[in-house]
C-alpha cells in the first residue's frame, strides 16, 4: 500500500524542512516561485482548511511565514 501526500502537506513539509533562511516576505516570494518553480495557480488551488489544519503540527517559521502570507492573500508578485 502506498500513501500519497496531499499536496498542501507535503508543501509545508518541505518548508519545515528548509533551514529557517526565510526571514522576509520578499525572500518567501522568491523562493516559491525561482526556488521551487511554484506556479501562483498551484498556490491558489491550495485547500485553505487542510494548511489551517495542518500548520499547528509544525513548529517552523517558515511555514508560519507562508500561512501568514497565505491568509492574507499577498503570495502573489
Amino acid at each position: 500500500m502506498y500513501r500519497i501526500a496531499l499536496k498542501e502537506k507535503a508543501l509545508l513539509d518541505f518548508l519545515y524542512k528548509v533551514k529557517p533562511i526565510i526571514r522576509t516576505k520578499k525572500e518567501m516570494l522568491g523562493f516559491l516561485f525561482e526556488n521551487m518553480r511554484i506556479s501562483e495557480i498551484v498556490l491558489d488551488r491550495l485547500d485553505k482548511n487542510i494548511l489551517i489544519e495542518l500548520q499547528p503540527y509544525y513548529h517552523s517559521s517558515n511555514v508560519n511565514l507562508f500561512m501568514n502570507m497565505y491568509l492574507k492573500g499577498e503570495l502573489h508578485d
